[in-house]
């Protein structure tokens, strides 16, 4: 077992969406500015982030570290200390060739989440990302330095000996010790000798030492600025797209509101017209799904405030107001959309959500 983060204090940075975007994409081939394929991610998995989206969770993780004050506020915590914006922390896992066949995905996750564990970091948000592009098995970890519950920046004093000291006791747990240089620095470390780093790079030569990639260098900022210019092109289009649409669609509700007017008609007695009578029928047949209707809404009700009570139910309505609200836009032109950040702040906008959905699910039963 190796543990690698990158030297010279490289292990830390600023951009959750730059270092997803190397590790949910293959590597770039020369040549390339951007390699959209994934084919080298075996599987993923996330800790105390409310999705498995890789998408929704990097913003959310991003979103987390952006609140550090107001999350230490609600805790109660002082906001004095030093800040830093390296709030990303990215390290990997990789066992020896020879365990290829030995070692599954639960014997992985199992070290990654032990090895979060060692470092302190069990109750902060992180991604496990496994990649099948060596001989060796091997995963990566991403790290929110920001703690969800109290704010507070996860310490990173000594990480090295601290994943150094963990994966001596994993390699000792499974019989089979494959860093020989990584025991007899620990039998030299308690004989009180001084070392820096284990150099334990028996069986492969880490990703990171080549170059290849983490949360701050050059190829992601590269990924990012043309995913940016993508991104403003699709605006542009998108705006001009939305103005011709606004304005073909309130032609379209004009001639919609004149065609039913007509078609409703008026009654010049007593005696209701076909039209109102067919309409009478569909009301009556149409009760107990009213009834279902109203019935559902009060529970979603109900769950949404118990879940307020609690700061990860918070996260989970927040969550559920960013569907709520793309399903309100793809149904409603008009439907302004907010972002994650403002649900993860604001519980009546969270509430808004929900209240607004319900209103759309009732004008469409209606």
């Amino acid at each position: 077992m190796t543990p690698k983060a990158s030297q010279e204090g490289r292990a830390t940075g600023t951009s959750f969406k730059g270092v997803f975007a190397y590790l949910q994409h293959d590597k770039r081939l020369e040549g390339q500015d951007v390699n959209s394929t994934s084919d080298r991610v075996e599987w993923q998995e996330f800790r105390n982030l409310a999705t498995e989206n890789p998408h929704m969770a990097y913003r959310i993780m991003r979103a987390t570290a952006n609140q550090q004050d107001a999350l230490k506020r609600e805790a109660g915590q002082s906001l004095a200390g030093n800040k830093s914006d390296k709030v990303v922390f990215h390290y990997s896992l990789a066992w020896h060739p020879d365990e290829k066949d030995d070692v599954t995905k639960t014997e992985m996750m199992k070290a990654a989440d032990e090895s979060i564990k060692a470092l302190g970091a069990d109750g902060h948000q992180a991604a496990i990302i496994a990649h099948n592009d060596t001989k060796h098995p091997h995963l990566h970890v991403v790290i929110n330095r920001v703690n969800p519950e109290h704010g507070k920046m996860l310490d990173l004093w000594k990480y090295q000996e601290r994943l150094s000291k963990w994966a001596l006791g994993y390699e000792q747990s499974r019989g089979t010790i494959y860093c020989e240089q990584r025991e007899m620095n620990w039998k030299r470390r308690d004989l009180g000798e001084t070392f820096s780093a284990d150099k334990c790079e028996v069986y492969h030569k880490h990703d990171q030492a080549k170059g290849l990639g983490h949360a701050n260098d050059n190829e992601i900022r590269k990924i990012m600025a043309a995913q940016k210019a993508k991104d403003a092109a699709l605006a542009e289009n998108g705006a001009a797209m939305h103005e011709r649409h606004s304005e073909e669609w309130k032609d379209l509700s004009k001639w919609y509101a004149t065609g039913k007017a007509k078609i409703a008609g008026t009654s010049a007695g007593d005696t209701p017209t076909p039209f109102q009578k067919a309409r009478a029928q569909i009301k009556e047949q149409y009760r107990p799904a009213w009834r279902e209707h109203y019935a559902k809404q009060r529970t979603e009700t109900k769950y949404f405030e118990k879940r307020e009570q609690r700061l990860l139910g918070k996260l989970e309505n927040a969550v559920s107001a960013v569907k709520m609200n793309k399903e309100l836009a793809a149904t409603d032109k008009g439907h302004a959309q907010s972002s994650l950040f403002n649900f993860l702040t604001s519980s009546k906008a969270r509430a808004d959500a929900l209240e607004q959905l319900h209103a759309a699910q009732t004008r469409k039963l209606g």
